[in-house]
C-alpha cells in the first residue's frame, strides 16, 4: 500500500461519486489529503504556452459553477469524513489551483504525496487534457484510479432538473450542512 495520496478537486458539492473515488483511493493509499481547490489569479511565472489551457480551466471557476466557497466545501467534506469514520486516514484542506501555486510542491512534495485523480473517460476531453497537462505543468506523476461508480456533477444537475433531489447525490453525512447552506437553491443556477 502506498503512503499518502493527494486528491484535489472543486467538489461543488462533494458527491457520492467523489466519495466513491475517495474509497477507491483508500484501497491503494494509507492516507489521503483532500484538496478543495479554489481559483487564484494566473501567476506571471507560468509558462505562456499553457495560456489557452489555463483560460479553459478558469472557465470552470465561474460563480454559477462554484456556488459554495472553499470553506463551505471543506466543512462538507469534514462532515463526510467524520460521518464515515475516516478521521484517522483522511484530512481535508482548502488549496489554490495546484499549478498556480508556487509552493504546491513544497507543501505536497512528490516524494511524500502521490497526486491522484479519477481516470477520465474518453468523452471527457477537458478532464483528459487536465490530467495530462497537470502532470506536465507540475512536473510530477499523476496517478489515476477507476472508481466503480462515477457520475459527473453536470449529469447530476441534469437529473435534478428532471426532478431528482440533490440529497440523492451528496457524499454521506453532508445532507444537513448542504441544507443549512441552502444547497438546493444555490445549485439551481445554470452552468
Amino acid at each position: 500500500m502506498r503512503k499518502h495520496a493527494l486528491f484535489h478537486g472543486r467538489f461543488q458539492p462533494p458527491s457520492i461519486a467523489h466519495f466513491e473515488t475517495l474509497g477507491t483511493i483508500l484501497q491503494k493509499w494509507e492516507l489521503v489529503t483532500i484538496g478543495v481547490v479554489y481559483a487564484i489569479p494566473k501567476p506571471a511565472w507560468l509558462d505562456p504556452k499553457w495560456n489557452s489551457y489555463v483560460e479553459e480551466v478558469l472557465q470552470t471557476y465561474t460563480p454559477a459553477r462554484n456556488p459554495f466557497s472553499a470553506h463551505e466545501r471543506v466543512r462538507m467534506w469534514n462532515e463526510c469524513i467524520r460521518h464515515s469514520n475516516l478521521t484517522e486516514r483522511v484530512q481535508c484542506v482548502a488549496a489554490p489551483i495546484p499549478y498556480f501555486d508556487e509552493s504546491f510542491s513544497e507543501e505536497f512534495p512528490p516524494e511524500e504525496y502521490d497526486f491522484v485523480k479519477p481516470e477520465a473517460e474518453k468523452h471527457e476531453t477537458l478532464d483528459l487534457l487536465r490530467e495530462q497537462t497537470t502532470a506536465q505543468i507540475l512536473n510530477r506523476s499523476l496517478f489515476t484510479v477507476r472508481p466503480q461508480w462515477k457520475l459527473h456533477v453536470t449529469e447530476m444537475r441534469n437529473l435534478v432538473s428532471q426532478g431528482a433531489q440533490w440529497h440523492k447525490f451528496l457524499a454521506p453525512g453532508i445532507g444537513d450542512v448542504f441544507s443549512e447552506l441552502n444547497g438546493n437553491e444555490r445549485m439551481r443556477d445554470p452552468i
